[in-house]
């Protein structure tokens, strides 16, 4: 099942609309970003009790974010190039 995963999910790159249709076992997923993009979870966060949202980047500039529902299932719910990691403004200042 990864290589499916892998040519779904390189399909990304031409076509940003299909980012909401590749869902897979989290696994699976996440082991497609850690081996072809070389991603790891830069940040997460939950949607009440029904979803885990992380952001995945590589050195490299490449970026995903992935909803995680609790059956475990992971969408990938968008992905582009050129992630930058940014210091967050000083207290009461705008970012």
């Amino acid at each position: 099942m990864l290589k499916f995963t892998l040519a779904m999910i390189a399909a990304l790159a031409a076509s940003p609309a299909l980012a909401q249709s590749v869902c897979l076992p989290r696994a699976d997923l996440v082991a497609a970003l850690e081996t072809r993009w070389l991603e790891s979870p830069r940040m997460q966060g939950t949607l009440g009790t029904s979803a885990v949202y992380e952001m995945w980047a590589s050195e490299t500039g490449t970026w995903t974010i992935v909803r995680t529902n609790a059956e475990g299932v992971s969408c990938i719910v968008a992905a582009g190039q050129d992630f930058e990691q940014v210091a967050p403004p000083p207290d009461g200042e705008p970012m």
